[in-house]
């Protein structure tokens, strides 16, 4: 709720002193909690499949079969299967039967209801995630089966959502494609896409984000795609794998997992990525600005009607016109060529997918306005992504360039050192005209801000509430307004809000 805002901005010695809310709308990722919409219909599957693909243990009736897996016993359904996931906070076996009572069929679970409603059906196993990935891999091995859909896998510390989505794209330009919707790009939500697949399913692209090691590994070994895209080495969960090195070996878990006569994308501008040339089990190609890569951007222009692009790939050059804004999208613009000429488009083809290229919500989205302009980039936030946004910001024409910053989770050692990063990053950008920093850890960022501003204004709240009660006296017409942090901060409320104000 907004409420009255002060007459006059507020010195910094008015910042707030009560703690950081972090608010966590239902469904969002916060490591492996369920996703949202877990409940999705398939291709009709028998009760024998199930139990060969799962090696589960089969309990009642053993005839039968189910059109739909779900996750949520909410949303329990007739003719589906409810696959009892356990996660930090839940356990799904303690809905089991539930689920099968509200008009699931059968229940995949690694622990026994007490007791089994009569007629239902429960596949016991030992680990049901294991047994779910066993069902969805099998699954979709069975779809291929004297049909070729190619599926191509996605990876990275930043851009993974944005890269998937012009991958699709470009591939749409001649196949009905499949992808990742929202936040399924997890250990659970990755078997729930491969289980979305279908007769129609010509083409899939399947995102795969990580907290921990192993996840990508997990996640691969299912989607086993013809080709895998890496679109940089960040520090995003640094937390959790320690350094960089440990989140690029967490990256390559991807490679194994690439048909042996597929292809691996990374980028080559990546140090990290690019001292692997070589090295790896699969065939690598690069792409970036520098002249190392096989496939080159020339030109990232921001124009009033998009993101000017031009690609060189194998003696073709691909000049498009993208519905975005900042440079650095050409760096998911590029692999998305590369996957499109490697299954076969045609240029004429792949630049009428990537025309129709729309970016996912609150990832760099802008919305003009009549009082203001705001960049919606309230998704996630890491030091890389970070910095990014704020060059697209200082590349803007119009009024004043302002950032609204906040905390990055995740960064464990590295936190003081990433925010402190970021808030001297933006003041090294001359025309980002003023900065907010919000919440506990953006401190450090304020901090390393404040003696680089020039005379230009940077601020510090410690909630978002505070920042509310006091924005509407800070901004002025005519501002462009860059939002970004991790999402737990809860930003996109605060997005909602100035675009109603706009």
């Amino acid at each position: 709720m907004i409420r009255r805002p002060m007459t006059a901005p507020p010195r910094m010695t008015a910042a707030a002193t009560a703690t950081v809310i972090r608010r966590i709308p239902a469904g969002i990722r916060q490591d492996n909690k369920l996703p949202i919409g877990s409940n999705h219909t398939m291709q009709t599957i028998s009760y024998d499949m199930i139990r060969r693909l799962t090696g589960a243990e089969l309990l009642g009736p053993a005839e039968g079969t189910v059109d739909k897996v779900l996750t949520d016993s909410r949303k329990a359904a007739e003719g589906g299967l409810f696959v009892a996931l356990k996660g930090e906070n839940f356990d799904g076996n303690d809905f089991a039967e539930k689920a099968l009572l509200s008009g699931c069929q059968a229940a995949l679970c690694s622990k026994r209801p007490d007791p089994i409603p009569e007629g239902k059906t429960v596949f016991l196993v030992p680990d049901s995630l294991k047994a779910y990935g066993s069902l969805a891999r099998g699954y979709k091995r069975q779809l291929q089966t004297g049909k070729y859909i190619p599926v191509v896998g996605v990876t990275g510390s930043v851009g993974k959502t944005s890269c998937k989505d012009m991958i699709a794209a470009a591939l749409s330009g001649k196949f009905h494609t499949l992808k990742t919707q929202g936040n399924l790009n997890n250990i659970f939500g990755v078997p729930m896409t491969l289980l979305t697949m279908d007769d129609t399913t010509q083409a899939a692209v399947i995102e795969m984000g990580m907290g921990h090691a192993g996840e990508i590994d997990f996640m691969a070994s299912l989607a086993q795609p013809d080709i895998g895209v890496i679109t940089n080495v960040g520090t995003a969960h640094i937390e959790n794998l320690g350094s960089r090195e440990g989140i690029l070996k967490a990256k390559l878990e991807i490679v194994p997992h690439i048909k042996e006569d597929g292809l691996l994308l990374a980028c080559g501008d990546d140090e990290r990525l690019y001292a692997q040339k070589g090295r790896l089990p699969r065939k690598t190609e690069y792409f970036g600005f520098g002249a190392q890569n096989d496939c080159r951007i020339l030109l990232s222009e921001q124009q009033s009607r998009g993101l000017h692009v031009v690609i060189s790939y194998r003696g073709q050059t691909f000049d498009m016109t993208l519905a975005t804004i900042g440079q650095h999208m050409a760096l998911n613009a590029a692999p998305a060529v590369m996957a499109a000429v490697n299954l076969g488009l045609s240029k004429e083809q792949i630049l009428k997918g990537m025309a129709s290229y729309q970016p996912t919500p609150h990832r760099l989205a802008l919305i003009p306005g009549d009082k203001w302009t705001v960049i919606d980039d309230t998704y996630n936030a890491n030091p890389v992504s970070m910095k990014s946004a704020l060059t697209t910001l200082s590349q803007m024409a119009g009024g004043r360039r302002i950032a609204i910053l906040g905390d990055m989770f995740e960064l464990g050692d590295y936190s003081q050192q990433g925010h402190e990063e970021v808030g001297a990053f933006a003041m090294s950008l001359a025309s980002v005209d003023g900065l907010i920093c919000v919440g506990e850890r953006s401190q450090a960022m304020y901090q390393a801000a404040l003696p680089l501003a020039k005379g230009r204004p940077v601020l510090y709240f410690k909630t978002v509430d505070d920042l509310e009660e006091n924005l509407l006296s800070i901004l002025k017409p005519d501002d462009i307004i860059l939002l970004k942090a991790s999402h737990a901060m809860g930003f996109t409320p605060l997005c909602r809000w100035l675009q109603k104000e706009v």
